[in-house]
This record gives C-alpha cells, sequence and structure tokens, in this order.
C-alpha cells in the first residue's frame, strides 16, 4: 500500500507535489524562560529556613492568599475577598473557586489552616512567618472556601500575614520535617492562576 501512495506521488506534477508538500507551519515551540541562578536551592519548599534561591523558586511555585503588586499595594491572589469585624480582631477570608493544585486536588480552607500550623512549627524554622502568626489567637474554617482569623488584639497589618505561599494539605499533612519532606523536593502548584507553574525535573 505504501509502495502504491508513493508511485501515485510520482506520477503528480512537480508544481502540484509541492503545493501539497507546503502544509500549514508547524505549531511554534512552548515559549520558555532562562534564568541563571547563583547556587542551586537547597530545598523547594516555599515555607521554612530557606535559603534565598529556594525563596525565589519557592515564590515561583506557590501562591499566597494575598500580595504586594508592582506598586506595593496588598491585592487579592488567592484569595477573593476579605472582611474585618467591627472589633478589628476578627477577619474572614473567602478563598477563590476553582483553583487546583496540578495533582487535580482542589485548593481550599484547610490548605490554609495546615499552612499556618506547618510554619508555627519550630522545626520548619520558618523565621520570617512565625512572628507574623504570633498575635493569631484561633483560625478555623466554617466551610471549605472560607477562613476565619481571630487574634489578640486589633491588627493593622493583619493582611502581611497573609503573604505566606500557601502548601497543600493532602500532601504536607503527612510529612513530618517539611524541608526534607517528598513535597519540599517534588513540589506541586496551581493550575488556576495568572501564571501557573509546574515543576517538571530538578
Amino acid at each position: 500500500m505504501i509502495i502504491r501512495v508513493l508511485r501515485s506521488l510520482a506520477l503528480l506534477p512537480a508544481g502540484l507535489f509541492l503545493l501539497l508538500s507546503c502544509g500549514p507551519p508547524a505549531p511554534a515551540p512552548p515559549a520558555g524562560i532562562r534564568v541563571v541562578l547563583p547556587a542551586d536551592p537547597l530545598t523547594l519548599s516555599p515555607v521554612g529556613k530557606n535559603d534565598r534561591t529556594s525563596e525565589v523558586i519557592g515564590m515561583q511555585i506557590s501562591d499566597s492568599l494575598v500580595r504586594y503588586d508592582s506598586r506595593l499595594r496588598i491585592v487579592p491572589r488567592l484569595a477573593e475577598s476579605w472582611s474585618v469585624e467591627a472589633d478589628g480582631r476578627t477577619v474572614t477570608f473567602r478563598l477563590r473557586d476553582g483553583v487546583r493544585w496540578h495533582d487535580g486536588e482542589p485548593f481550599g480552607a484547610e490548605d490554609v489552616l495546615r499552612t499556618v500550623a506547618k510554619a508555627r512549627e519550630p522545626a520548619t524554622e520558618a523565621r520570617s512567618y512565625m512572628a507574623q502568626f504570633q498575635r493569631l489567637v484561633s483560625l478555623t474554617a466554617p466551610d471549605r472556601l472560607t477562613v476565619v482569623a481571630v487574634y489578640d488584639q486589633p491588627n493593622p497589618d493583619f493582611l502581611e500575614n497573609w503573604t505566606i505561599p500557601m502548601l497543600p494539605a493532602h500532601l504536607v499533612s503527612m510529612e513530618e520535617d517539611l524541608l526534607t519532606s517528598e513535597y519540599a523536593a517534588n513540589p506541586v502548584s496551581y493550575t488556576h492562576l495568572t501564571l501557573p507553574t509546574k515543576v517538571l525535573v530538578w
């Protein structure tokens, strides 16, 4: 069959053969960005006792409830909105719906609770975040997309706390040592944000 096809093509006029061979252009390869780092990262966990390289990479992998924009304004990320009660101590975050980790698990309130719990564990040595949550009295999840934080007193800088990168509860809950965990070596990111990132190999 293949020989017959080739023979029939050989009988076509040269111009027509060229016309048939000029199909649509091949799709361009996916765009990529190469960045030179000063050193290899010690871990890919975005929370913990990280070197600077690990911290930079970790922030590209994960995301936070809020983040500073280019004009140093706090803007929503994984949190869709938030409100503060009249007492100034209670903050309610409404999380974005439809956000998933790359392994297919949905992002939700349990991820927020587990992230804060891990950050407060002494073994994690998350010094840059531990101090931020010292005034946090309780953290609860009334439902999958709601998180309520209660502080011991009004905290005008409470949003600064929530720039902490989120961790997947279904993965890190099984790890005793976050910094040497399987997750820290092979982290997962989100599939729904402005620039989703996935670690393929390290």
